[in-house]
């Protein structure tokens, strides 16, 4: 029962994981694609939004760039980069979509041609620059060629040379101011810039032709040529300035096409951005209401996260629910198995009690709890020790048995021992005997040399018995002394087996 209990429970945990782990993973997916989403529809808001501000921007740049301003052509093609950009990616992701592909394709129409305006601006940037400088360097000079020119007049003034001539030296001073405002008409563009520069052509070759009149005379032109050396000198020195001013003003109008062409480009720019700033706020306009429309679509749809998401709240409490229950289940399967296990200890020692007083007959007994292998173990512990103790009686009762024999043994070699003293002294008896019949037998031998020569083979003889009777004796000796040992042996054997 316990183990179909544990699998129900098993079970019921389980299926709420599942059912969380599903719902986690479509509230994430469902969620993930609903931002993705969100996140695509917002960069094409701010897309559209980023066209207005960018049409505009782009024909400020445009203006400023074709005017020469080389940071104005690098802030241009980053502001026409971004406008393709966004434009390519509207048409890539929201081409096909209802509600906004007929604004893009709009906004798409209106951009097409100014790109290439803005194509043409980015590649006249060399020449544009260019003139720019060209430009800049001459105006710069002008200044100074009014100057020496002016010694001119001065010297031609001071010589008395006719007012007539003095007119036309004064005419080119203007005629230097002329050629400034039109390089600056020029780098102004608009309708006028083309005629400036036609007559910027017409006037430097006025001016050219007038200097060299002055230097060699020109009866065509009715200039004389000059006589005084101090204004020679100054007319040298402005000749030879505008040799240098030529360069320049020869570059510029033989790149004023290049500049023209790009000065209407950006015209064309600056007119467009006008549409391409409204197409772009109806297509920002189309993007709002196409974001605020309600979603009915499958995936992404916010209800599925909603429904998904409270899935997995009521997975959690559900879990959380079914694991307390199963913790306190374990909680009280633990406790019942404690009180089992203790209860089981407690009935071993008392049955051990009476084995630590010695009693060897207790016998354990084996349950299924915990302690029933225990007590199976001390159980066989107890009978190994019960044989071992009536081994030790055994061993102890044929140890007593031993001892008696060998204490018989020891007191029947006490009693031989005792015989043979006897013995001995009857024998050291007799020696006395015949050592006192040897002393009457010397007495007697003077007496009679017959009685006196039988009187020494006699004690000859008898000298012979004594020294065996004496070996004998030490022999006895011997054996008595080797008698006395073992007797000690068997009475320390005796001794051992009794402490035994």
């Amino acid at each position: 029962m316990d183990t179909v209990a544990g699998k129900g429970r098993s079970l019921g945990t389980n299926f709420w994981l599942i059912l969380l782990g599903v719902s986690v993973v479509i509230f994430g997916l469902n969620t993930g694609y609903a931002t993705w989403k969100a996140a695509r529809l917002g960069g094409a808001s701010t897309a559209a939004s980023s066209l207005q501000v960018n049409s505009q921007r782009l024909a400020n740049q445009g203006r400023e760039a074709v005017g020469g301003n080389r940071e104005a052509f690098a802030a241009f093609k980053a502001t026409k980069g971004q406008i393709d950009t966004d434009v390519t990616q509207l048409n890539a992701n929201f081409g096909d979509t209802t509600g906004v592909a007929g604004p893009i394709e709009t906004v798409t129409s209106t951009w097409t041609p100014l790109a290439k305006d803005a194509d043409q601006v980015i590649a006249s940037e060399a020449a544009v620059l260019g003139l720019a400088g060209n430009a800049d360097r001459f105006t710069q000079r002008i200044p100074q060629l009014q100057a020496q020119l002016d010694e001119v007049v001065r010297a031609m003034s001071a010589s008395g040379s006719p007012s007539s001539q003095i007119y036309i030296a004064l005419r080119e001073v203007v005629l230097a101011s002329t050629m400034a405002r039109r390089v600056t008409e020029i780098r102004a563009g608009g309708t006028a810039a083309s005629l400036a520069g036609q007559a910027l052509t017409r006037d430097a070759g006025v001016f050219g032709q007038v200097l060299t009149g002055l230097r060699q005379g020109d009866e065509a032109m009715n200039v004389q040529r000059l006589g005084n050396p101090t204004a020679l000198g100054a007319l040298n020195q402005a000749n030879t300035l505008w040799l240098e001013m030529k360069k320049d003003l020869d570059a510029i109008l033989g790149t004023s096409k290049n500049l023209f062409a790009a000065q209407s480009s950006a015209t064309a720019l600056t007119a467009g951005s006008t549409k391409m700033l409204s197409d772009s706020e109806s297509l920002f306009r189309a993007f709002t209401t196409f974001g605020s429309l309600k979603d009915t679509s499958f995936l992404g749809n916010i209800w599925i996260s909603i429904l998904s998401g409270l899935a997995a709240l009521a997975s959690i409490v559900f879990l959380v629910f079914s694991l307390n229950s199963a913790q306190r289940r374990r909680y009280n399967t633990t406790m019942e198995l404690n009180n089992r296990n203790q209860e089981a200890i407690m009935r071993l020692l008392d049955e051990m009690g009476s084995l630590a007083e010695g009693d060897l007959t207790v016998k354990a007994t084996v349950t299924e709890d915990m302690t029933g292998a225990i007590a199976d173990s001390i159980n066989f512990a107890v009978e190994q020790l019960r044989s071992l103790v009536q081994t030790i009686n055994d061993t102890s009762v044929q140890v007593a048995s031993s001892a008696q024999e060998t204490q018989a043994t020891a007191m029947h070699l006490a009693e031989a021992a005792e015989h043979q003293a006897q013995e001995i002294n009857s024998a050291s008896d007799r020696i006395n005997e015949i050592a006192a019949s040897i002393n009457q037998v010397s007495k007697n031998s003077a007496e009679s040399a017959d009685v006196a020569q039988r009187s020494v083979q006699i004690a000859t003889k008898g000298a012979g018995v004594v020294r065996e009777t004496i070996a004998g004796m030490d022999s006895i000796r011997d054996q008595i002394q080797e008698t006395s040992k073992r007797i000690k042996r068997l009475g320390e054997s005796s001794q051992e087996i009794g402490s035994i």
